[in-house]
Formats: structure tokens, C-alpha cells, sequence
């Protein structure tokens, strides 16, 4: 008896999408276009405001300033490539592509969480240890030298 082998290899996934809603993909396009540039103006504007403002450089901005980089970030993961979607006749992305996008998705959405850990931290030590606070939280053990 003959085996046969099969050594196909799956290079491209097709997105289905909302395949009953064909006719307003413009309209989908047109609003996720204004909430991406929403999204990336805002975080902008917040780690520009903390960093040209010298009272809002303690530990606590640093790290809304890092949160809102990692946004962009996260973002610019998923959010082009489906724009990118919307307007292609075939919606069609690469398996190796799409595994980058996944690992980008999970490793930056991990980093969002030990950030938050460690903006629980900074406030636990705010409000439980105020006297310990300024000589725990020094300069160089929330920003990278």
C-alpha cells in the first residue's frame, strides 16, 4: 500500500470580515480612519504635555507617558492593516504576517500590564508609605539612564 504525503503549506489567510455588510465598508473606513488619528493625536499631545512640563515629571506621568506610547504602539499593530481591509477587494493577509501581528498584539498588551503593576506599586507606595515615598521612587529607578 502507497502512502501519499501531503506538503502543502499555508502561506495566505482570507479575511472574511462583516461579509453581509458590503456596502457601508467606506463608511466603516471613514470612522475607524477618525478614531486611529484620534487615538495617535491624543497620546501625542499626553506625552508632550509631560514632557514640556517640568511639575509633571514624577513617577507617576513618567508613567502615563509610557502607557500612552505603548497605545500608539498597540494601535499600529492591528489598526492600518485592517484599514488597509477595508478598501482591498481581496482581504487577504500572509500566515507570517499574521503571526507577527498576533505576537505584537500579546507582547505589548503584556507590557501594558506590568506597566500598570508598576503604576499600582508607585501609588500603594504613595498612600501606605508617604515618608518613604520620595527616597523609594528616585529618579533612576523609573527612568532608564
Amino acid at each position: 500500500m502507497e502512502q501519499l504525503d501531503n506538503h502543502s503549506k499555508v502561506t495566505e489567510i482570507v479575511l472574511s470580515g462583516f461579509p453581509g455588510l458590503k456596502n457601508i465598508h467606506i463608511l466603516f473606513f471613514v470612522v475607524l480612519l477618525i478614531i486611529y488619528l484620534f487615538i495617535i493625536t491624543g497620546n501625542i499631545l499626553i506625552i508632550l504635555v509631560i514632557q514640556n512640563v517640568p511639575s509633571l515629571h514624577h513617577p507617576m506621568y513618567i508613567f502615563i507617558g509610557a502607557l500612552s506610547c505603548l497605545e500608539i504602539c498597540y494601535t499600529a499593530v492591528t489598526i492600518p492593516k485592517m484599514l488597509a481591509d477595508l478598501l482591498d477587494k481581496e482581504k487577504k493577509i500572509s500566515f507570517v504576517g499574521c503571526l507577527l501581528q498576533a505576537y505584537f498584539l500579546h507582547a505589548l498588551g503584556a507590557v501594558e500590564c506590568y506597566i500598570l503593576t508598576i503604576m499600582a506599586y508607585d501609588r500603594y507606595l504613595a498612600i501606605c508609605k508617604p515618608l518613604q515615598y520620595s527616597s523609594i521612587m528616585v529618579t533612576r529607578l523609573y527612568v532608564p539612564a
